[in-house]
C-alpha cells in the first residue's frame, strides 16, 4: 500500500510522483501502526510528508492527531498535507442530497436549504483552521491542496513553502 513508504534525495522524487498517481482514496492500516511499520527503517531524522483524509482521529484508527504527536515527539519535521476537494468546501447543492460513505458505503439522505450549507461550510472551515493550528502547535506545517490537482503540483508546493529542495530534504 501506499502507506509507510519512504522516499529519499532526488533519486526519491520519480517513485513519490509515480506512487502519488496511483493513489487511490481507500481505507489503509491504522495511521500508527504505518508509522511504526516504517519508523524503525528511517535512520536519520528527515522530512516526513502526512497525507491523512484529517476527518477519522478514532481510537482504534490510530487517530491522526497520534501520529502527528508520535512523529513530533521523535524530532521528525512533518508536514501535513490536507487533501481537500472543492466540493468539500462547498458542497453547492440544494434540495435532497444522498451522502455516501467514501470508507464504509453507508449513505444517508438530507435535506440541504442555504442555511444547513452555509453552516456546514462555516463547520468545514473552522475545521480546517483547527487541523492547521494542530499541526503548528507541534511545529509542523499544513499544507492545503486541491484534490483536482496532478501529484506533481504536490511536489512543486512543498519545494516553493520550502520544505523541499531538488538536492534532496532540506534537513535543518
Amino acid at each position: 500500500p501506499a502507506a509507510a513508504q519512504a522516499f529519499r534525495g532526488r533519486a526519491g522524487v520519480a517513485p513519490l510522483l509515480d506512487l502519488l498517481a496511483r493513489v487511490e482514496p481507500a481505507a489503509g492500516p491504522p495511521l500508527g501502526q504505518a508509522l511504526r511499520r516504517v519508523f524503525p527503517r528511517l535512520r536519520r531524522r528527515g522530512l516526513a510528508v502526512l497525507v491523512p483524509d484529517f476527518l477519522a482521529d478514532a481510537e482504534r484508527q490510530g487517530g491522526w492527531r497520534r501520529a502527528v504527536d508520535f512523529l513530533h515527539h521523535r524530532r521528525v519535521r512533518l508536514v501535513g498535507v490536507h487533501v481537500i476537494a472543492a466540493s468539500e468546501r462547498d458542497p453547492g447543492a440544494l434540495g435532497a442530497v444522498r451522502l455516501v460513505d467514501a470508507e464504509g458505503g453507508g449513505e444517508v439522505l438530507v435535506d440541504v436549504d442555504e442555511a444547513r450549507r452555509a453552516d456546514y461550510m462555516a463547520r468545514f472551515a473552522r475545521h480546517v483552521r483547527e487541523v492547521g493550528a494542530y499541526l503548528r502547535e507541534r511545529e509542523a506545517r499544513h499544507v492545503v491542496v486541491d484534490a483536482g490537482a496532478p501529484p506533481a503540483a504536490l511536489v512543486r508546493t512543498l519545494l516553493r513553502a520550502g520544505l523541499l529542495r531538488w538536492g534532496g530534504v532540506d534537513e535543518a
